[in-house]
């Protein structure tokens, strides 16, 4: 028997987060507390047209906000679009097999309509 535990930690969109340009790079402060070790920040936007979804993610230790760089942005199509927010969190296994495992604890708060102009 092996025993590990698991933390979920929050994280949201801030309010007003309803416009982007994509000529610009938009730097998107999360509600929530500071990234820690072993904690990685996804946000996932996706305009109208197809193929045109872009990942962007932090890991730096401490930080509250990640930048969507404007080079991404610029792929994403004018318009409606939508955005996704993912915080995961990794930690070392304390009890493992010899074969290993990971553990993971992920939060996504409620995707949000955002216009890409």
């Amino acid at each position: 028997t092996f025993t590990n535990e698991i933390s979920i930690h929050e994280i949201a969109f801030p309010a007003g987060v309803d416009t982007i340009l994509r000529s610009a790079a938009y730097e998107l402060t999360w509600v929530g507390d500071p990234l820690q070790t072993s904690e990685t920040v996804i946000v996932t936007v996706n305009g109208e047209n197809e193929l045109d979804a872009q990942i962007f993610s932090t890991n730096n230790l401490g930080s509250q906000s990640i930048i969507l760089d404007k080079d991404k942005l610029g792929k994403v199509g004018q318009g409606p679009g939508m955005m996704w927010l993912d915080r995961n969190y990794l930690p070392t296994l304390t009890q493992a097999t010899s074969a290993g495992g990971i553990i993971n604890g992920r939060y996504r708060p409620t995707n949000q309509p955002v216009y890409f102009n």
